[in-house]
């Protein structure tokens, strides 16, 4: 499957579908690329591609308000977001370390753990 995506040539099967230029990829939506200062790029949506899931990023429930995670963007449920307790940012707990070291448990963004 993912040789097909990533292929040009394999990558419609619809006739109408624009096809990328010639040395480009097409990327689908949400995915990102590196641009040329060496900084991730977010992709726009390709033609025809379909939305993301709306679902938690974590728990994968669909229902319940999702908010965008600090550190990765994709969207996590209430229940699925934790606030870092160094630097407040409120990441999903994929993005999160708990330190068990001290006395009381922190919850440590990725950016903080390191």
């Amino acid at each position: 499957m993912m040789g097909r995506i990533w292929k040009s040539d394999a990558l419609v099967s619809d006739p109408t579908a624009v096809s990328p230029a010639p040395g480009h990829q097409t990327l689908l939506k949400g995915q990102t690329r590196i641009g040329l200062d060496g900084r991730l790029q977010r992709a726009d949506a390709a033609p025809g591609c379909a939305a993301a899931p709306s679902a938690c990023c974590v728990c994968q429930r669909v229902s319940g308000s999702r908010k965008p995670c600090s550190r990765c963007e994709r969207p996590a449920c209430a229940a699925c977001i934790r606030q870092c307790n160094i630097c407040s940012e409120r990441c999903c707990s994929l993005c999160t370390v708990t330190d068990y070291s001290e006395r009381y448990e922190r919850v440590l963004c990725c950016g903080c753990s390191s």
